[in-house]
């Protein structure tokens, strides 16, 4: 039989001294009370959660292109705020796509398109916009107006390729496109290639000679560490600035002034090293009557 120290010492002790004693006497064999290392609550920065389904509103719109007056949507990832009948929901998994339909004709809804629809590989029998465009003239968004069917919503970007040009759309930034109208969308269209050298970009004006610049897939952009042309710190070595500098890429430039950007980081600005002053070749000594003694 196993027998605990804490029983052995209270049986001793009811012996020798009386139960009233022992009680005031027992010792505490239990482990001391743990610290608390656990690190403090942290304040919840995060934004709201996901609404539980795709008919949940965090805003009132008209186009989608409105959602993103919404915080919620203007910091979304993997997924988009999409405007449906007249309120911004989330639509989209990037992670798995459903193999129910691929079209709302495979569904058991189908009977009824008005609230029959395949989203993601999924029969969904709720409510949106749109199959086509043709169905956008029922909106009265689209009254006066032509609006493309895109993703089950009712869309009117543009009217002409400076409406593009002028508005917040993805084409206008991305590497080596612009933005086009077509069908009332602001669609990506290629841009022709730009550059295969550095160089390139310099003389067709789109870079300056002692700033940093990129020929990046045939198109002239910034380095991927540089956000604007007359950022300050703009290097994070010396082979940055022979790399993304004309005037640099003699290799006689280097990354000075460094600074720390976060923990880990550091960056600096390029700037060409100092140029020795020239001194001329000795003379040549052809016989020793060239030695001049005093």
């Amino acid at each position: 039989m196993l027998v605990s120290v804490s029983s052995l010492i209270l049986v001793c002790c009811l012996v020798l001294k009386g139960d009233a004693a022992c009680v005031d006497r027992q010792i505490d064999t239990a482990l001391p009370p743990q610290v608390d290392t656990a690190l403090p609550p942290q304040v919840d920065t995060a934004l709201p959660p996901l609404p539980d389904n795709s008919s949940q509103s965090i805003g009132s719109c008209t186009f989608t292109r409105d959602c993103q007056q919404w915080q919620f949507c203007s910091n979304i990832a993997d997924a988009a705020c999409v405007c449906n009948l007249g309120q911004c929901v989330i639509a989209g998994n990037p992670f798995f796509r459903g193999s129910e339909c691929g079209n709302f004709t495979d569904c058991d809804c189908a009977a009824d398109p008005a609230t029959c629809f395949c989203r993601g590989g999924f029969c969904r029998a709720e409510q949106w916009e749109c199959h086509t465009s043709q169905d956008c003239a029922t909106l009265a968004k689209c009254t006066g107006r032509e609006c493309a069917c895109t993703g089950n919503t009712c869309e009117a970007d543009c009217n002409t390729d400076a409406d593009c040009e002028a508005g917040e759309f993805h084409c206008n930034s991305a590497l080596g496109y612009q933005c086009e109208c077509r069908a009332s969308l602001c669609e990506y269209k290629r841009k022709e290639e730009e550059c295969a050298v550095l160089g390139d970009c310099v003389a067709a004006g789109r870079c300056v000679a002692d700033l940093p610049c990129a020929c990046t897939q045939n198109y002239c952009a910034l380095p991927w560490w540089v956000e604007n042309r007359e950022q300050e710190l703009n290097c994070r070595t010396s082979q940055d600035c022979t790399d993304s500098i004309l005037d640099c890429q003699a290799g006689d430039c280097s990354c000075v002034d460094l600074r720390p950007i976060d923990k880990w980081e550091t960056r600096g600005k390029c700037a060409k090293r100092p140029q020795l002053p020239f001194l001329p070749p000795p003379p040549k000594i052809q016989s020793k009557s060239d030695f001049v003694f005093n």
